[in-house]
This record gives C-alpha cells, sequence and structure tokens, in this order.
C-alpha cells in the first residue's frame, strides 16, 4: 500500500529557521549552506540547498501516522539523499509497505525522488 504524506513547500525562512542556528542569537542565521549563497557558492553550490534532516523528520512524521507506538518503540530508518531541494521546491514524503516495514522517499513538484531509503520495524 502506498502512503503520501502532507506536502510542503520549502522557503528560504524555512532553510534560516531549520538550519540557521538559534533564531533570537544576534547572528541568526548563521552562514552556512543552507542560508548564505556566497558560503554555499564557495562550497561549490550554485544555489541554498535544505537541510537532509528536515526530509527525514517528514518521513518520521508520515510513519508514525501510519503505525503509532511502534515506530518510536522499534523503528529504524536509514535514508540516503539523491537530489538537492532548494527554496521554492515542493517535497511530499511517501511510503510503500514492504515485508520489512516500508520502502520511503521523498518527491519534488517533477515527481523526481530527493531521498530514498527504508524503514524497519
Amino acid at each position: 500500500m502506498l502512503y503520501r504524506g502532507d506536502t510542503i513547500r520549502i522557503t528560504k525562512q524555512d532553510l534560516c529557521y531549520f538550519s540557521g542556528g538559534d533564531a533570537n542569537s544576534p547572528n541568526f542565521p548563521r552562514s552556512t549552506i543552507h542560508t548564505d549563497i556566497n558560503f554555499a557558492k564557495k562550497c561549490g553550490l550554485n544555489k541554498l540547498v535544505a537541510s537532509g534532516a528536515m526530509f527525514e523528520g517528514m518521513l518520521a512524521d508520515l510513519i508514525c501516522g501510519i503505525e503509532g507506538l511502534k515506530w518510536f518503540k522499534k523503528g529504524r530508518m536509514r535514508i540516503k539523499f539523491v537530489e538537492i531541494v532548494t527554496a521554492g521546491d515542493t517535497i511530499t514524503p511517501c511510503a510503500m509497505k514492504t515485508g520489512y516495514g516500508y520502502d520511503v522517499w521523498c518527491e519534488n513538484q517533477d515527481n523526481v525522488k530527493t531521498c530514498v531509503g527504508q524503514v524497519v520495524l
């Protein structure tokens, strides 16, 4: 069975709040490949990139909604990031039930997978 979570549009504000450090700090947002285009360019990137942990969270939320406490007690997730996500992209977490748990992935507005992996329960 295929499960699809809520689709979210990634904004530059999301990138800053998720990866920019303490929002109450006078140095907010901290310069990273997620928040500062000049820093990203120095690292060989031509755009800001979203943190992969954002998508781990989206997938965990999806599995939690399906499995509830079983996810918290026994769940393990392994994913790899296969496509850059940046501000303006829309991302949808997905899961397909398997014999051992779930195949999981996130896909963007073009139906391109941005991360792929497995959840074992």
